[in-house]
């Protein structure tokens, strides 16, 4: 099983990659992308179990990547991020 980790900030991919793997569950990859392109391009190439996700991006957010990969029929599960207070968007 694989992981897909995308978000814009660096230090919060490390963060998130680092509670992962302290969290006990095996992956067999840890993929990781600053941007919705790069997750695209790695969703393309790889077999992707679950995907953790910042909602907003500068190149584009986590809901049209969900989209994306809904449109696809792609049996991933999707989690979403924010550091952001105001949630309502996430809806």
């Amino acid at each position: 099983m694989n992981l897909l980790i995308v978000d814009d900030e660096e230090i919060e991919v490390d963060l998130i990659e680092m509670l992962v793997e302290k969290s006990g569950i095996e992956f067999e990859h840890i993929y990781r992308a600053n941007c919705v392109r790069k997750a695209v391009e790695i969703l393309k190439k790889h077999l992707v179990a679950i995907v953790i996700c910042d909602i907003e991006m500068p190149d584009g957010s986590g809901h049209d990547l969900t989209k994306w990969i809904r449109n696809r029929k792609m049996e991933i599960e999707v989690i979403f991020s924010t550091g952001h207070a105001e949630f309502d968007y996430a809806a």
